[in-house]
């Protein structure tokens, strides 16, 4: 689709022939890009994926430019094959030096540690790779491809489409477009500080707009699968845990009932494997099970969800089922889990069930558990060792005698097969030990004097009540709650809980934590945080190098704040959460801000190295400059419009990131950046 786009653009501002040769870079720089993935170990992933996609709306622009500096040569009478070597000359180092600020830009994602860098290392590689094959092939094959299929009369017309030769005084740029648009530059150069001013204004908005998004790591997947976890109260055996799954199996196999659902698969007493690489298994626990059931398509997903859950709520009460979509990332969309820590853990059981209570009383409030789960009841033996000498009742025996009533010990194998072993147990048979009051009737074999002692002449119980799990985290007692919500985001849950936790008037030596997708936010941002300035200083150094110059750099760094303002507001209008991929749909808008700055600014230099006033050298390096970018805009929005339009699942924040963001760069580039440049060096623009 893209492809298609790209090549129906270019063919609209540059014709047939200029627009094929464009449309053919596209592929070639994919398959070269894909070659070098091949030999450095890239897999083609989700994320490898979803770099390719960022990365071309930069790399077309590499084939644009020189295209369109070609086409535009030619326009003006050159010899084809000087045109051709002059293009790649005059462009290599402004699209080379571009290209490597926009590699820096994207390098963060490579130096970042953790699961989270692991993840995402791919795609700073993809983007390297591809941006760097677009600049090798805009150098080589674009200007040859121009020399063989490109054919263009040079023109001088009143339109911009004329093919008339009449004129010998030649101006590709003498068209109704690029008139319309020399007048509106000329009134934004005259009124410079009024649009300074506006300038800011917006970019205040921008800034307000941002401190309104939802901030969210990643958001839920695309796959035809959910997952169902299912929690019986502790001290409930496995047998209990099995029975509840067939009944949820059967169910969820009732085609009747479910037709969208092809088929489950559960796990009793365990997770089951780690089949996806951000899902953690559960413990194994007699009283859990973990299901995975999936449907035709991830569009049936949500609605199979509900469903399921409001069958524990009606079917299975002695049950708290988890029912959850697929994610992306390292932790699950929304998930947020709260930290109780400190010394004593009846103290922490009872402010936990204190904030379950509460959690529990909120709207909407979905899998609210804790890991410590319920109390159970434990029976307590206590051997009187003098009885118990005089029975000759060791408690070694007392220990053998309890197993073997209650758990069972081994007595032999049974070999089948060859190599296969099935353990033989002895144990009492299940009406004897179905209470606590039957080990009342246990009898203590005595391995000294070989007779059987019953268990009260040496040794009286009770039954209590005792925590069934103590968590540990970094050796200090933590009892965590989960929770999800049905429609919040995990920040806007914080701010909900956080009356309920302030309520709890932790005593001295206890405290509270945030983890979850929270966690995992402030970890992303702390080390990004770590690793960006190097590279932002990169980006300087090689800005500065480019054109041995401070105001210049200058005036396209200013211009990247402000295309994020554009991108901000569109996500808020947009109800678009700020997530990892609008993260990098802003890392992918500096990318082409800069690309169209840098060659701008080259541009302007060039023609004043000409001779030109620095007034004439600015107004006609950016009617120059009008249509590449224009078309480069065109192609990248419309490239991203049906992730728009369909809401897509995981690339919708970049979407809206990159078409708002590059609409609103594009006026900054062909807008505020000409009359940045008129300030910085004090260009006289009333003329």
């Amino acid at each position: 689709e893209t492809l298609v786009i790209v090549i129906d653009v270019v063919i609209l501002f540059l014709g047939v022939r200029t627009g094929l040769i464009v449309g053919s870079f596209v592929p070639m720089t994919m398959l070269l890009g894909l070659i070098v993935m091949r030999y450095t170990g890239v897999e083609l992933e989700r994320v490898s994926i979803a770099s390719a996609i960022i990365a071309l709306g930069m790399l077309v622009d590499n084939g644009i430019v020189v295209a369109e500096d070609v086409r535009s040569r030619l326009e003006r009478g050159e010899e084809k094959r000087q045109a051709c070597i002059d293009a790649g000359r005059t462009l290599a180092i402004p699209l080379l030096t571009s290209s490597l600020t926009t590699i820096l830009a994207f390098m963060p994602m490579m130096l970042l540690e953790g699961g989270t860098g692991d993840y995402l290392f791919s795609l700073p590689v993809v983007v390297i790779i591809l941006l760097l094959s677009s600049w090798f092939l805009s150098m080589f094959m674009t200007p040859t491809m121009c020399f063989w299929f490109m054919k263009v009369k040079p023109i001088s017309g009143a339109d911009i489409t004329s093919q008339s030769t009449d004129d010998t005084n030649i101006d590709p740029y003498s068209g109704k477009f690029y008139r319309i648009y020399q007048n509106f530059l000329v009134h934004l150069l005259r009124f410079r500080y009024i649009v300074l001013g506006i300038t800011v204004m917006i970019f205040v908005l921008g800034g307000l707009a941002g401190s309104f998004l939802v901030r969210e790591v990643f958001g839920p997947g695309d796959r035809n699968q959910l997952l169902v976890y299912v929690d019986l109260p502790a001290g409930y055996n496995i047998r209990a845990t099995d029975n509840v799954v067939r009944r949820l199996t059967a169910y969820l196999s009732d085609r009747q009932k479910n037709p969208e659902i092809t088929s489950t698969i559960a796990y009793v007493a365990t997770g089951g494997p780690r089949f996806f690489l951000a899902l953690s298994p559960m413990e194994a626990d007699p009283n859990r099970a973990f299901l995975i059931v999936n449907t035709e398509n991830h569009e049936q997903v949500p609605e199979v969800v509900e469903r399921v859950r409001q069958y524990f709520l009606s079917d299975i009460p002695e049950a708290k089922g988890r029912v959850k979509q697929m994610w992306l990332g390292g932790t699950e969309p929304g998930f947020v889990e709260i930290r109780l820590i400190g010394p004593d853990a009846e103290y922490l059981y009872e402010k936990g069930n204190q904030l379950l209570t509460g959690f529990d009383q909120i709207p909407g409030m979905l899998n609210v558990r804790s890991d410590w789960e319920n109390k159970v009841v434990k029976a307590v033996i206590a051997i009187d060792q003098a009885r118990a000498h005089r029975a000759e009742v060791t408690s070694r025996d007392m220990a053998h005698s309890l197993e073997s009533h209650l758990s069972g010990v081994k007595v032999t194998e049974y070999r089948e097969g060859g190599d296969e072993a099935i353990p033989v147990l002895i144990r009492s048979i299940d009406e004897e030990r179905d209470t606590i009051g039957d080990l009342g009737n246990l009898t203590i074999y005595s391995s000294t004097g070989g007779t059987n002692v019953p268990i009260d002449q040496v040794a009286s119980g009770e039954g209590m009540w005792e925590l069934s799990r103590i968590s540990r985290r970094n050796q200090m007692r933590t009892l965590t709650i989960e929770l999800n919500h049905e429609e919040l985001k995990a920040p806007e849950i914080l701010e909900k809980i956080r009356p309920l936790i302030k309520n709890l008037d932790l005593n001295e030596g206890y405290r509270w934590e945030v983890g979850g997708e929270i966690e995992e936010a402030i970890e992303f941002d702390e080390n990004l945080s770590r690793v960006l300035p190097p590279c932002f200083l990169g980006i300087i150094i090689l800005l500065i190098w480019q054109f041995n110059s401070i105001r210049r750099p200058a005036i396209i760094l200013i211009t990247i704040p402000l295309a994020f303002s554009g991108a901000l507001i569109g996500l808020l209008i947009a109800g678009a959460p700020f997530d990892f991929f609008g993260l990098l749909g802003l890392l992918s808008l500096a990318g082409v801000i800069i690309n169209n700055g840098i060659v701008l600014i080259d541009r302007i230099d060039s023609e004043r190295k000409k001779g030109l006033d620095p007034y004439q050298a600015l107004i006609q390096s950016a009617i120059a400059r009008f249509r590449p970018i224009v078309m480069t805009t065109i192609t990248t929005i419309l490239g991203v419009m049906p992730l728009i339009v369909w809401r897509d699942p995981l690339f919708y924040s970049l979407a809206i990131v990159i078409a708002c963001g590059l609409a609103f760069g594009t006026l900054l580039t062909l807008g505020v950046a000409p009359v940045l440049y008129s300030i910085f060096f004090r260009v006289n623009t009333f003329k």
